[in-house]
C-alpha cells in the first residue's frame, strides 16, 4: 500500500481550454503523462490548429520544470494567424512555429537537427492516407527508439477518417511500431505508437 508520495512523483498539469477541433481533454492527458514519461526535449506538432494544443504542451513543460521545445508546423497563413491572435506566444521561449508545406519544412528541420533526436512527435494535419503516410515515413529515421507518435483522429468507427486509420495500422506494421488505439466515447480517437528499441 502506498502511503506517500515523493516530490518527484508529482506532476502539474496545466488547466485545459476546450477549442472545438483541438484535441480532447482525456487524450491531452494522455498526451501530458506520455512526454513525462518520455522526459521529451526535441517535439513536433504537424498541424497548429489555433495552437491550444501547443499551449497546453509548452505549459507542460514549464509547470514540470522541463527543457524541451516544441516546434509546431502549419501553412504559412495559419502560423501567422496564430501569432497575430494568440497572446501567449509572444512570451513562450520553448515553441517555434515553422510555416510551410508539409512534408518538406518537416523534413528540413528534422535534418537541420539530426544532432539532436525527435523524442516525441504528434501527427494532426492533414486527414488523408496520403498525408499520414509521408509525415510518418518523414518523423521515422529522426525518432530516438522508443520514441512515442500520438496520432490524432485516429477514428476506427468514422468513414471519414478511415484514411488515417488505415495509414497508420501500416506504417505500424512495415516499421515494426507498438500501436495502442485510444477510442470510446470519452476519447475523440487518437492512436500511440512506439518506435521499437534497437
Amino acid at each position: 500500500m502506498i502511503t506517500s508520495k515523493t516530490d518527484k512523483e508529482l506532476y502539474s498539469i496545466p488547466t485545459m481550454v476546450f477549442e472545438s477541433g483541438s484535441i480532447g481533454y482525456m487524450e491531452r492527458l494522455f498526451l501530458a503523462q506520455l512526454i513525462i514519461i518520455a522526459n521529451a526535449q526535441h517535439i513536433i506538432e504537424t498541424g497548429s490548429f489555433k495552437g491550444q494544443t501547443t499551449i497546453f504542451l509548452s505549459q507542460l513543460l514549464k509547470q514540470n520544470n522541463m527543457e524541451g521545445k516544441i516546434y509546431s508546423f502549419d501553412l504559412p497563413d495559419v502560423v501567422e494567424s496564430i501569432r497575430k491572435n494568440e497572446p501567449y506566444f509572444q512570451t513562450a521561449d520553448n515553441v517555434s512555429f515553422i510555416g510551410g508545406s508539409l512534408p518538406q519544412t518537416l523534413h528540413e528541420h528534422l535534418d537541420r537537427n539530426r544532432h539532436n533526436p525527435l523524442d516525441f512527435a504528434i501527427v494532426d494535419s492533414e486527414h488523408t492516407y496520403r498525408q499520414v503516410k509521408v509525415e510518418l515515413n518523414t518523423i521515422h529515421p529522426f525518432l530516438k527508439p522508443g520514441a512515442y507518435v500520438f496520432c490524432h483522429d485516429y477514428r476506427e468507427s468514422d468513414e471519414k477518417y478511415q484514411g488515417v486509420v488505415s495509414a497508420v495500422d501500416e506504417f505500424a506494421a512495415e516499421r515494426r511500431y507498438s500501436i495502442l488505439p485510444l477510442a470510446g466515447k470519452m476519447v475523440w480517437g487518437a492512436a500511440v505508437l512506439r518506435k521499437k528499441c534497437e
